[in-house]
Order: C-alpha cells, then sequence, then structure tokens
C-alpha cells in the first residue's frame, strides 16, 4: 500500500508450494473482501486488521482498495474515539498480473499472491502489519461478493439501486464510507478545543448532507461516479492533514 509500510504490501509464500507451481487464476475467483487477522497476542488495545477489498477490471488487472481498521491504544492520538476507528487509508491501488497467481502495481510496492488451497485459492500470508511487532497476518475472504456500505435489501432511490447493481459503484460507496470516518477522526483529534472541533465537525457534516441531496438527484450510474469520487478526494483531502 502506497500510504502505509512496505510490510503489509509484500506478502510472503505459504505452505503448499510456490504461486509459480498454481495455473493461471481466473482472477473473478479473487473479488471481494479481504481481512487479515493479526497472529500475535489478545491485547484489543493493540488490535490491527489489515483489510483489502479486491474488484476485477479484468482478468489481468485487480483494483484493490486497501486500509487498514484497528481499536485505539494508550499511545494512538485518537485514544478518545470508541470502537474501531481506520488507521490508515483507504487508498486505491490497480495491481496487474505478473505470474500465474501473482499480482502487482507498477513499482511492486503492493504485490498480492495466491495458493492453492485444496479447491481454493487463498491470499497468502503477510508479515509484520500488526502494530509493528513483527507478527504474521493471514488473509481471510470475508465476502466473495463487493458491496456497498449499506444494506441493498431495502433501496428505495435511485442512487442506491445504481449502486447496488454496480461493482464499481459498491466499491466507489465503499472508499467513500472509510474517507468519511477517516476524515471525521482527523478533525476529532487535530482540533482540541471543544468548540472548534464541534464546529469542524458541524460543518463535515454539513457538506456531507449536501453532497447526499445532489448525488440524490442522480438518475444513471453515469450521474454518480463522478458525484463518488469528487467527494472521496475532498475527505481524504480532510484525512490527510497533518495541521
Amino acid at each position: 500500500m502506497r500510504t502505509c509500510s512496505a510490510a503489509i504490501a509484500v506478502l510472503c509464500l505459504i505452505g503448499g508450494g510456490s504461486a509459480a507451481g498454481v495455473d493461471v487464476v481466473d482472477a473473478r475467483q479473487l473479488e471481494g473482501r479481504w481481512r487479515g487477522q493479526c497472529s500475535w497476542g489478545s491485547n484489543i488495545k493493540h488490535t490491527r486488521e489489515p483489510q483489502r477489498l479486491l474488484r476485477v477490471l479484468d482478468n489481468d488487472t485487480i483494483e484493490v482498495l486497501d486500509w487498514i481498521e484497528g481499536t485505539q491504544s494508550s499511545d494512538d492520538p485518537r485514544m478518545d474515539q470508541k470502537g474501531w476507528v481506520v488507521l490508515s487509508g483507504p487508498v486505491r491501488v490497480i495491481v496487474k498480473r505478473t505470474g500465474n497467481a501473482t499480482f502487482a502495481d507498477e513499482d511492486e510496492e503492493l504485490v498480492l499472491k495466491f495458493s492453492q488451497a485444496g479447491s481454493a485459492l487463498e491470499m497468502e500470508r503477510g508479515q509484520d502489519a500488526c502494530n509493528g511487532m513483527g507478527g504474521e497476518y493471514s488473509y481471510q475472504r470475508k465476502e466473495k461478493t463487493i458491496a456497498p456500505s449499506f444494506s441493498c435489501a431495502k433501496t428505495k432511490h435511485v442512487r442506491e439501486q445504481a449502486v447496488c447493481g454496480n461493482a464499481a459503484l459498491a466499491i466507489l460507496d465503499q472508499h467513500l464510507s472509510l474517507a468519511y470516518r477517516a476524515a471525521e477522526q482527523r478533525i476529532k483529534y487535530r482540533y482540541g478545543m471543544a468548540a472548534e472541533r464541534t464546529a469542524q465537525l458541524k460543518a463535515l457534516t454539513t457538506t456531507q448532507n449536501r453532497w447526499s441531496g445532489e448525488v440524490g438527484k442522480c438518475q444513471s450510474a453515469q450521474c454518480v461516479e463522478p458525484l463518488y469520487v469528487g467527494r472521496i478526494e475532498v475527505l481524504s483531502a480532510i484525512a490527510a492533514d497533518e495541521k
């Protein structure tokens, strides 16, 4: 991942032979949400879970949404947060096939390797992404389909229906949700004064509601996509602001 440590990006081989021994995989088998579960310790205050959402563009190209979630610890500046926070990312990266079961970005900062596990494929083990403690984590697929951040069971609006029926828009919706959380967390950390923090959070909510009103007028997927992309850029800038 470009904005995280290289340790989370380059994955190591696990048992069962090398990727070279795997037939060329059908990239569609790889779609869905993958979660990396740290194997060291059980202290919930130091839990970090690499998250990865894979969407196939074609059989040799995969879009990756990469981020790390976790709980606050005593040395985390977001310690006033409750529950899970976005510790790093989210970042979208395009990886292309470089081997039978290997995909990488142009600079090989992000390398995905898969190996055969019976009749299924699994993402190979990573190292040193668990709070810098040198622990290992294994990726497990949580979902085999690309779903948006909201439930599609009772969609009423055209925008929601467009997102639910389109994997490209669904991953944008996931990215938007994560970017909003990260922006909110940055504001809570940056503004120590209660009044100023409250004002900034209110402004964030106001602009988000205004954006929701604009995208709610859309009658097609072609209208929705640029609005999502633009809003993600705005939220990402807020989340990255270190001033």
